[in-house]
């Protein structure tokens, strides 16, 4: 692991890491609402997540700088290709394989792969070798 005195955090992966914890916890919300009822209906699940993308989409409303001024959730650039899956594909894979249930699409392989290639090159980018107490990152 690197010490903390020796990392420089960016904006870019401070947001992806933000992007990534809610990301999961949606997910979480949905597979745990969805798993808990195994009857879970396509249609119903395609429903619910049409109002859960009008809420993710909600607009700001009123003047900035002002007391009537309430501040949005996201605006549709931020919509990733998980959510567009999610919403908009999900409930027809749910119909054409209902024996395979909502556990069979979670994509929980891909981000370890995904975590594992990523330890293994800031593994390699540490000097000193990779027993040493004092390593120190090649990177800065």
């Amino acid at each position: 692991m690197i010490p903390l005195d020796h990392w420089i955090p960016d904006e870019l992966h401070i947001m992806l890491r933000i992007t990534d914890r809610l990301w999961s916890l949606v997910l979480h919300e949905i597979k745990e609402s969805a798993i808990r009822n195994p009857i879970t209906d396509p249609k119903t699940f395609k429903r619910n997540a049409k109002m859960w993308l009008k809420l993710f989409l909600t607009l700001s409303t009123g003047t900035p700088n002002n007391d009537n001024f309430v501040q949005g959730l996201y605006r549709p650039n931020d919509l990733t290709p998980y959510i567009h899956i999610l919403v908009f594909h999900i409930h027809e894979l749910m119909e054409k394989h209902k024996k395979w249930g909502l556990k069979a699409f979670s994509c929980g392989a891909v981000e370890k792969k995904n975590h594992q290639q990523v330890s293994e090159f800031f593994r390699k980018t540490l000097r000193d070798g990779e027993n040493d107490v004092d390593q120190k990152s090649a990177i800065f």
